[in-house]
């Protein structure tokens, strides 16, 4: 009976070693894996799917990390980034402020809180989680981009030029942060920094299309109108549809008092945009100056169709027809247009004198 237990038993042993050895063949394993294996590997895939941009996929991974281990920041941040790129930002808010509740110096958890209340243009709120982000290395660099952005909406174009001026020590080619930088100037209307501002832009991007229509309005600022023109045909090369390149270009003529230039522009850019009323004002002006009263007054007809409160329209289809002859009418257009503004109006005044007269 003895024997016939030892031979059991070897066949046994041998059949365990046989089955293990047939597993290693086939790339498994017979033995269990351990929980922190399980939990790395999930790790593992919830990070991919994060860096894939997947950003469902993550979110689901990482909410499971949280319940196996609900003390970890890490796993809380990361479902407030998911959340944010799904734009739900109440959550991302109440993840982002539980990874900050865990780990009070995890320096991107402010970041993209910084960034949820930049979006929600609570621009104060968002430069304080910003600048609080900058006390925990490393710093995400576009703290600084995103910082001069809220002072921009704040109108502290100094504090704003501070600020990406330090975002640009740190990546000198970034063309986000220059044109920036260059914007800063624009708005502070120092327009010779503006415009070397864009060039540095162009050095990187030379087919930068915002960068060589601000430049253009530079240059006509300044007075080198060979320079904005040849800046607004360059983008109008990069983009023919682009209506407020034509826009601008026309205004430009008009200003040099190439009227014919001027209308050709002011037209290209309303066979783009047929409602477009900028264009339509100045293509308008442009009429009037030339004494071409009835374009003009279809125009500012126009306007009126598109904005019924636009009563200067109404100033002037009444001066237009009295210029061009046709008094009566244009008392009547005058008299209508004192009825829609107040006595404050830029034109009240010279509606009355018209009227008089």
């Amino acid at each position: 009976m003895r024997n016939l237990l030892i031979i059991l038993l070897a066949v046994f042993i041998g059949y365990i070693l046989a089955y293990y050895s047939k597993g290693k063949e086939l790339g498994y394993s017979l033995i269990p894996t351990n929980l922190s294996e399980n939990t790395e590997h999930s790790d593992f895939s919830a990070m991919n799917a994060y860096e894939e941009g997947d950003y469902n996929l993550a979110l689901d991974l990482f909410k499971e990390l949280a319940e196996e281990n609900p003390t970890d920041a890490n796993n809380d941040y990361y479902i407030g980034v998911c959340n944010y790129y799904l734009d739900n930002k109440y959550l991302a808010i109440d993840a982002l402020k539980s990874a900050i509740e865990k780990n009070p110096e995890y320096g991107d958890a402010y970041f993209y809180l910084g960034l949820i209340n930049y979006n929600s243009e609570k621009y104060d709120d968002a430069i304080t989680d910003l600048y609080t982000s900058t006390s925990f290395p490393p710093v995400n660099n576009d703290v600084y981009y995103y910082m001069s952005k809220c002072y921009q909406y704040k109108e502290n174009f100094e504090a704003a030029l501070l600020s990406v001026s330090t975002a640009i020590v740190k990546d000198s080619t970034n063309t986000t942060y220059l044109f920036q930088e260059a914007y800063m100037y624009h708005e502070k209307e120092d327009y010779r920094l503006a415009a070397n501002g864009y060039s540095k832009v162009l050095q990187y991007d030379s087919i930068n299309k915002y960068s060589l229509l601000n430049r253009a309005l530079c240059y006509h600022e300044l007075k080198i109108m060979d320079s904005s023109e040849m800046d607004y045909l360059k983008v109008i090369r990069l983009d023919p549809k682009y209506d407020l390149a034509y826009n601008n270009l026309g205004y430009l003529y008009y200003k040099q008092k190439k009227y014919n230039k001027a209308e050709t522009a002011y037209n290209n850019a309303l066979e783009i945009n047929s409602v477009y009323s900028r264009t339509l004002w100045n293509r308008a002006e442009l009429y009037k100056k030339t004494q071409k009263y009835q374009k003009a007054i279809k125009d500012y007809k126009k306007l009126l169709e598109l904005d019924s409160t636009s009563y200067n329209a109404i100033y002037y289809i009444g001066s237009c027809y009295q210029d061009g002859g046709n008094k009566p009418e244009g008392d009547r257009q005058l008299e209508l247009f004192l009825t829609k503004v107040n006595s404050d109006n830029r034109h009240y005044n010279n509606a009355l004198s018209r009227l008089r007269e």
